[in-house]
């Protein structure tokens, strides 16, 4: 039964050409606006990141660009690992398909035992001369120390962040212009389109289903914010948790997003009757890519017990969870806004925190930089907006359409900072044409 599963999930082994008849690949090779990747290098690799963000796609892009470079068929092997029961068959297919040079196994990290079956291949030697490729949904397994000493390398794939959005979707112009930008002035002349474009990445986020269906389908379907919920509730309790609790706390977070509060105060609104229990949760939400937590910093590290700010991963699950569980819009945009801002620089940099004194709050705070952000998304803001400017010498006050780079505290629209914004990704993404 397996081997037959097997071959047909790797129709290139009795013909090269059949891999553009893969439902990925016809795709995004029929999208006007073409997302296209770079396969990874030689290793062993396990890609991480949420549902419907593309993983599957990547691989299959792989797989084609390894056929066009001459690799032979057979020495390619996909599997979708959730139809696996536990680790042995994982090793077994390992073990019988020898002839397989790359072997990209597919959504890996719920098969049980998952990580003993690739310890034992690397250590019995079942994998040299050979690239595994792994993905999976969670990072519940990063909790461990997983692989110590072994030749494995972990990436994260994520929705797509608004720099990248907009050189897939902005004109030929726009993105002659992002590439060469060194200055936030140089900007200016893409300003109208740029502008445009951020409202399009607060409607539809970076998920390639929704991105795609609103900026070339003529609108998101429906089925496609039903899609991704059940997704997410079925990585909830396959992990062993309650969907009940999950989504009561996701609406939570909706009717308290990228504000403060702390965990017993938010278990005075929820049916959940422990901070730790919500705090496992909120645990397991961070570990299958929906929820980000922002905390204060003490010392520089995350003050764990200190009141905290809760959003969602990417604007579009915000989408989601508004029409599948609240049915009725209950984040304002500039609550949205906030929460994509926070999401970016929590990418972008490897600590940030929000500050909070008896004087007052800063939204985001650099620790690498020295930089404080603080956002002000409405009609008006003036340098004077920023609280504490006494307290931080590298200030920015990102706006919603106030330029003015002339005084210590410079005004930037959100958009101009968020396109410069160079977040490093070890997913090889191939940049657009110029």
């Amino acid at each position: 039964m397996i081997h037959e599963v097997i071959a047909e999930a790797n129709p290139w082994w009795s013909d090269p050409k059949l891999v553009d008849k893969d439902p990925a690949i016809q795709h995004v090779l029929s999208c006007e606006h073409t997302l296209l990747y770079d396969p990874l290098p030689s290793g062993n690799f396990v890609v991480v990141g949420p549902r419907q963000v593309g993983k599957t796609t990547f691989f299959k892009l792989a797989i084609r660009e390894l056929l066009r470079r001459g690799v032979p068929p057979s020495a390619i092997l996909f599997f979708s690992c959730e139809l696996l029961s536990d680790f042995r068959e994982l090793v077994s297919i390992i073990r019988n398909y020898s002839q397989a040079r790359c072997l990209f196994f597919d959504e890996i990290t719920f098969v049980n035992g998952w990580e003993r079956a690739i310890k034992y291949s690397i250590d019995q030697g079942l994998t040299t001369g050979r690239s595994l490729y792994l993905s999976g949904s969670t990072t519940a397994f990063l909790r461990r120390e997983t692989f110590p000493g072994r030749p494995i390398r972990f990436t994260e794939m994520l929705p797509l962040d608004f720099r990248r959005f907009t050189l897939l979707f902005g004109s030929p112009e726009l993105r002659n212009t992002l590439f060469s930008a060194q200055y936030y002035t140089d900007l200016l002349s893409i300003w109208s389109e740029l502008e445009k474009l951020f409202r399009q990445y607060l409607r539809c986020g970076g998920f390639p289903p929704a991105m795609y269906e609103h900026m070339e389908g003529g609108g998101i379907r429906p089925q496609t914010y039903h899609d991704l919920f059940r997704w997410i509730m079925g990585d909830v309790m396959k992990l062993g948790y309650s969907e009940e609790f999950a989504r009561a706390i996701l609406l939570g977070i909706l009717l308290r997003y990228c504000q403060r509060t702390s965990l017993r105060a938010l278990c005075e609104q929820l049916p959940i009757g422990s901070h730790r229990t919500l705090a496992r949760y909120l645990e397991v939400l961070s570990e299958i890519f929906v929820v980000r937590q922002l905390y204060q910093q003490h010392r520089g590290l995350p003050a764990l017990r200190k009141e905290r700010k809760l959003l969602l991963l990417d604007p579009f699950l915000v989408h989601v969870v508004e029409r599948c569980i609240a049915e009725a819009p209950l984040v304002n945009e500039a609550s949205l806004v906030e929460g994509v801002v926070t999401e970016h620089v929590l990418r972008a940099y490897t600590r940030a925190f929000f500050v909070r004194t008896a004087r007052g709050e800063i939204d985001l705070y650099i620790p690498d930089t020295k930089t404080a952000i603080e956002i002000k998304w409405q009609e008006r803001v003036t340098h004077r907006d920023f609280p504490l400017p006494q307290v931080f010498r590298n200030r920015i006050l990102l706006t919603k359409s106030d330029f003015d780079l002339s005084r210590p505290t410079p005004l930037i629209p959100v958009f101009f900072f968020l396109a410069m914004l160079r977040i490093p990704t070890t997913v090889p993404y191939r940049e657009p044409l110029r």
